[in-house]
């Protein structure tokens, strides 16, 4: 089989053997090495016999190197010859053997002792022997390797729900496992039932290869990307010696990566789970209806959204209101001046907030809204109760429709859950199932993208069981908003008398006020989002500061080469002059004090180097980028980092409140977190990777640049902040 093997072939396969090893210099005496080794075959399409065959080659050759020749087919360790050729006394003689190997046959002297056995080693000499040809079978060798196969046991076995099982296979395969803990040999059937639901990660290309499990979670035997479950075990030698463990019994490789056209969606990714793809009934379309001021006829008085009415709430005079609050309350609940002049401010906003929330739909013709179920209505108690009994129903068959024919035990708990809300009568339970599902559903790699969709329809059904109306836009029928909301406030009326009254009497307007109109929804946090809608209509204390971040925003292609516009130092120069002069304008409104720097410490600079160093590293970036492109790269990314800073300080220093509230589903402290935009709101964090795409663009002028995009420009977090 080698007799074929041309010095090319040769050339390739040294050359790949040293790109999968550490230091570059493959060593046939080093087990690591020959591991890398017989990687490198399988990855470069050679056979199993033919990597063994060629292994035992190398290793032949490497012992050749160390016998010496001295007549009439004898030879001699080279260490046992002296300079001047001859054999030093009371050594070993050998020669070969029919299978070219080298066999002891005696000493110069008759009574030569035998030479002593060397040390074994600590790592297996000849990890590609089968355990068979082994004269003990595999044990772990110290407390870490023990230790290591505990992990691999404990770490699998707790997948096992989340593996689309044949019948009877589940407790076959946990059979498996107590074998491999108990250090048991696997007969041929067990290693073919392991191999059908779980494979090794192949390693070949690792620097620092780990071990690592794929179990398959769709469907039986589907191990590609988004379509399997990935067990982490580690690295080092402790990792490596289990994983020949693994390797020696049978079990098989797969590719750590495979082609885009091979990777799988998972059975519910992210979109699935739409309120509005999963809804039974069709959008109800509403006119939105306007009256106008007698006195001022461009003034809106009212907006009518089919049942829901929202009306102009008179804002009062600062002063008037503060003396109020300071009257009515009295006794113990007595407010100081400063309290009275906090809850006064607070209150105006929150007026402000709704009248910009009445106006922000009185700008539409008509608005369309989701009707999870058919004739859905949440104008009255009857009607939010059908809601919350029936809403899961159509949320379970939806998810249900997603799982194919062999659901995993895990997804069907999830499904349970979700059905089993229709009999949660109690509002806080209620809420506290919805997030115990989220929390749930985010830990099951198949349908774990969908569960930030999911979120806002419990979100929705959680409101209105807490008696709040609350209903889903269709489509992008409000900017920035999820769902909204509607509470009653038929009974604050600003043409009534008592009107200032009511607003410091502390009966829970001002509460309900804080609570009505857009909200915008996300679970633990959210995934980093663009900013620009939300700086849009975010309210600023300085009548510059919207104008302001919203250059910075469309300042993003200056640093983010297109595919009409390439990198270059003029775009990137004229971009950083703008940023300087809206830094200075920051500054000088005492909105930015300090150097700019990331949470970690690092400064943009920092950030940029490190960041283009790790996509090399990673293969996302070519490793032979020009040193022009890389500068500009490295130019661009510091910038872009820069801005996104600028936003973030500016944004959070000045804001004054926000027209949308925001609703966080945090299922690590098991609450709805609610930020109003007024007594609370949401500060930016902004995030300078939110995952990049490498772009190779060609232009009309011959010339090729690599540029880096981002997923969303100048993305960030919201986090909640009391005000």
């Amino acid at each position: 089989m080698l007799n074929h093997l041309t010095h090319k072939h040769l050339d390739n396969i040294i050359r790949e053997w040293s790109y999968n090893v550490d230091n570059g210099m493959p060593d046939v005496s080093n087990p690591i090495h020959r591991i890398k080794l017989k990687e490198t075959l399988n990855e470069m399409g050679y056979p199993k016999k033919f990597a063994e065959i060629l292994l035992g080659k190398l290793r032949e050759a490497d012992e050749s190197d160390k016998y010496i020749s001295i007549g009439y087919g004898k030879y001699k360790l080279k260490k046992d010859v002296g300079p001047d050729g001859k054999s030093k006394p009371d050594t070993p003689t050998f020669e070969k053997d029919d299978a070219g190997k080298f066999v002891k046959i005696g000493g110069d002297e008759p009574d030569e002792k035998e030479e002593p056995k060397p040390k074994p080693m600590k790592i297996d000499a000849d990890p590609f022997v089968d355990d068979k040809e082994k004269e003990t079978k595999w044990k772990p060798k110290n407390k870490s390797e023990q230790n290591k196969l505990d992990s691999v046991y404990n770490k699998t076995s707790n997948n096992l729900n989340q593996v689309p099982w044949d019948e009877g296979d589940k407790d076959k395969f946990v059979l498996i496992l107590d074998k491999f803990k108990a250090n048991e040999d696997l007969s041929e059937e067990d290693i073919e039932l392991f191999n059908k639901y779980a494979k090794i990660k192949d390693t070949s290309k690792m620097s620092n290869p780990e071990l690592a499990i794929y179990m398959s979670n769709s469907d039986v035997g589907d191990f590609r990307q988004g379509r399997r479950n990935k067990i982490e075990l580690g690295t080092g030698v402790v990792a490596m010696a289990v994983r020949d463990r693994l390797l020696d019994q049978g079990v098989e490789t797969t590719a750590a990566t495979t082609s885009a056209a091979e990777v799988a969606p998972p059975k519910i990714g992210g979109k699935t789970l739409t309120i509005g793809k999963m809804a039974k009934g069709k959008p109800i379309e509403h006119t939105v209806k306007k009256t106008y001021s007698d006195d001022d006829p461009s003034v809106i008085t009212s907006v009518t959204i089919g049942s829901h009415v929202m009306t102009r709430k008179t804002e009062p005079e600062r002063d008037e209101l503060i003396k109020e609050l300071t009257e009515l309350m009295v006794g113990p609940q007595r407010l100081s001046g400063e309290d009275a002049e906090k809850k006064a401010k607070l209150t105006i906003k929150a007026i402000r907030r709704y009248n910009d929330q009445m106006e922000l739909y009185a700008d539409l013709e008509k608005a369309e809204f989701v009707q999870l179920i058919d004739g859905q209505d949440v104008t009255t108690p009857e009607g939010r109760d059908r809601l919350t009994k029936e809403g899961p129903i159509v949320l379970a068959d939806s998810i249900k429709g997603h799982l194919g024919e062999n659901p995993t035990s895990a997804e069907k708990e999830i499904v349970g859950m979700v059905e089993s809300l229709s009999d949660i009568e109690d509002p806080v339970e209620y809420e506290k199932k919805c997030l115990e599902i989220l929390d749930k559903m985010n830990k099951v790699n198949s349908i774990r993208k969908g569960a930030a969709d999911l979120t806002e329809s419990l979100v929705m059904l959680s409101m209105n069981k807490n008696g709040i109306p609350t209903e889903a836009p269709h489509g992008e029928t409000v900017k920035v908003v999820d769902l909204v909301s509607y509470p009653d406030l038929s009974g604050l009326d600003s043409n009534n008398p008592d009107y200032l009254k009511k607003l410091a009497s502390g009966t829970g307007y001002v509460v309900t006020l804080e609570k009505a109109g857009g909200l915008s929804v996300k679970m633990d946090g959210g995934a980093a989002s663009g900013a620009a809608d939300k700086i849009r209509i975010t309210k600023f204390k300085n009548k510059k500061t919207s104008e302001m971040l919203t250059k910075v925003i469309d300042l993003h292609n200056n640093f983010m080469g297109t595919a009409k516009q390439p990198l270059t130092s003029d775009r990137i120069a004229n971009g950083k002059g703008q940023l300087d002069s809206i830094e200075k304008w920051a500054r000088d409104n005492e909105m930015i004090e300090g150097e700019l720097l990331l949470p970690n410490g690092r400064s943009t600079r920092d950030w940029a180097e490190d960041t283009i160093s790790l996509w090399q590293d990673k293969g996302t970036l070519p490793k032979d980028l020009d040193l022009e492109n890389k500068q500009l790269l490295l130019d661009s990314l510091d910038q872009y980092c820069r801005a996104g800073l600028i936003l973030e300080k500016v944004h959070n220093s000045d804001i004054d409140f926000q027209p949308f509230g925001n609703i966080d589903a945090n299922t690590r402290t098991g609450e709805l977190e609610v930020s109003d935009g007024i007594t609370s709101y949401s500060h930016m964090k902004f995030s300078p990777n939110p995952g990049f795409k490498m772009k190779i663009y060609k232009y009309k002028d011959g010339t090729t640049q690599v540029v880096m995009r981002p997923n969303s420009v100048f993305a960030g977090n919201l986090i909640k902040i009391i005000a």
